[in-house]
């Protein structure tokens, strides 16, 4: 049978639910159409660095390629005091709340960082505001749509005051229980584990989007809603993965992009679509029964800028499979307790 990358999802109607956010700080040159005054270049100084996506390398200058993926975008500040530290506010993108405030720089490589929740309907979409100066919220505050809620800084890994900037991101929540995963399953990934400073609002359970996008169409007053963001996204894989004894987390959450529903009886397997960052865009069932994730399809007739995926898949011989990465992944958005 012929695989594809077409993302199939439940034919129940989905309820619209409009999604809007704003600029998190003062500086929405991106709106003017001055890129290079809005984001927020690496040393490279190149200003698709301060992007979303695959925009940085990990080759020597002039790089040919762009293989590391920035999950999302760098803000450069407009105001500076006398001792050249930033001055800019930063807003809540959207009213609210506050679900986590890291109040130690130390502890992560966004510095002081606060992510905030936001309820759209069924749906939740998330933003994180890293390399904060200041906190000025605690977890559990709600907050309105542009209410203050820190300072821009450089804490973190950021490096020099030069380069002080917002990291800002839109996206999702990957499994509610990644405390659980990560304890009993996922630092046995790791090489060199440590321990999970951040509970289920660490950095590496969320999966973004490009905020740029959401901004600029915000703006334009262009209708947003969860299910339409999915459905803007390109397929790049499709993976087939065990069934388990209920529905995934991430499956309750997004019921619409699974094949029938949530009312009937567990498959076999789930075939699995999704993008080059491992963001799942349909569930369809099968009869076939597997034993762990495996790859059914690639789409191989993208260029190699276009097929870079976080290290989800790996090349060997000529073949393509999952790497260790790749079930990591995949075992985190599987996993029930």
């Amino acid at each position: 049978m012929a695989l594809s990358g077409r993302a199939q999802v439940s034919t129940a109607a989905v309820e619209t639910f409009p999604l809007l956010i704003q600029f998190p700080s003062p500086n929405t040159a991106l709106l003017d159409g001055r890129p290079e005054n809005f984001y927020q270049p690496t040393i490279s100084k190149r200003a698709i660095s301060g992007m979303y996506g695959f925009v940085r390398s990990s080759e020597p200058e002039p790089a040919r390629y762009f293989n590391l993926f920035h999950e999302g975008i760098d803000i450069k500040p407009l105001q500076f005091d006398a001792k050249g530290e930033p001055k800019d506010q930063v807003f809540a993108a959207a009213a609210g709340e506050v679900v986590y405030a890291n109040t130690r720089a130390s502890q992560s490589n966004y510095g002081l960082y606060l992510i905030l929740r936001h309820r759209y309907g069924p749906h939740d979409l998330y933003t994180t505001y890293g390399h904060l100066a200041a906190v000025q919220v605690e977890a559990g505050d709600k907050v309105k749509a542009g209410q203050i809620i820190g300072k821009l800084g450089w804490s973190g890994n950021v490096g020099t005051r030069d380069r002080a900037h917002l990291h800002f991101e839109t996206g999702f929540l990957v499994n509610k229980d990644y405390s659980g995963w990560y304890r009993k399953v996922g630092i046995g990934f790791e090489p060199y584990p440590t321990p999970n400073e951040h509970g289920n609002f660490s950095g590496l359970n969320f999966l973004g989007v490009d905020p740029s996008r959401l901004l600029l169409d915000s703006a334009q007053n262009k209708t947003i809603t969860v299910p339409g963001i999915f459905a803007s996204l390109k397929p790049l894989f499709r993976v087939r993965i065990p069934a388990a004894k209920d529905y995934f987390d991430w499956q309750k959450r997004f019921p619409e992009q699974v094949e029938g529903g949530l009312g009937l009886p567990q498959p076999a397997s789930w075939e699995v679509v999704c993008t080059r960052t491992g963001m799942p865009l349909s569930f369809k069932r099968s009869a076939e029964p597997c034993d762990r994730p495996e790859l059914l399809w690639f789409d191989d007739s993208l260029s190699l800028q276009e097929s870079f995926n976080r290290g989800l898949i790996q090349k060997v011989q000529g073949k393509r499979s999952l790497s260790r990465h790749g079930l990591k992944w995949f075992s985190q958005l599987m996993w029930q307790d």
